[in-house]
């Protein structure tokens, strides 16, 4: 019997034809956040991208809503990216930075943004700084 797995393969294969693997090693560092509501405890940053999934360690949020990672905290992710063998461009890899309500055991979600890391790669090991506004369900 065929099985949704075994259909999509070849599928990814058809459409990964003449694009060029690499693999990249993604760091962010995490800071701050602001804005986030007083009435949250402690927060962490999540990173995912697929089944890949990394977290930061709790932070307070101050009285003014501002959370400080003390010294940063890097976390580190490892994707494929597929480049374009005739444009030279990679293909989309979106992954998602969420901040989340700490202490619970299934976490409240504060905010979060989608990440194209495709937008990111260089092979010069280039740093970029960045803010990302996140959505916020509550409002």
């Amino acid at each position: 019997p065929c099985t949704m797995s075994k259909l999509l393969r070849p599928t990814r294969a058809l459409a990964r034809i003449g694009k060029k693997p690499q693999k990249f090693q993604f760091n962010v560092t995490v800071q701050s956040a602001t804005g986030v509501p007083k009435s949250t405890g402690a927060v962490f940053f999540e990173w995912k991208r697929g089944p890949k999934v990394v977290d930061s360690r709790e932070a307070s949020v101050r009285s003014d809503g501002a959370v400080e990672w003390s010294d940063g905290e890097t976390l580190s992710l490892i994707c494929t990216l597929y480049r374009d063998t005739k444009t030279q461009k990679f293909e989309d890899k979106v992954g998602k930075f969420s901040i989340k309500e700490a202490g619970r055991r299934s976490a409240n979600l504060v905010g979060s943004t989608p990440v194209n890391l495709s937008d990111y790669a260089t092979v010069d090991n280039s740093c970029v700084t960045r803010s990302f506004p996140l959505e916020c369900p509550r409002g």
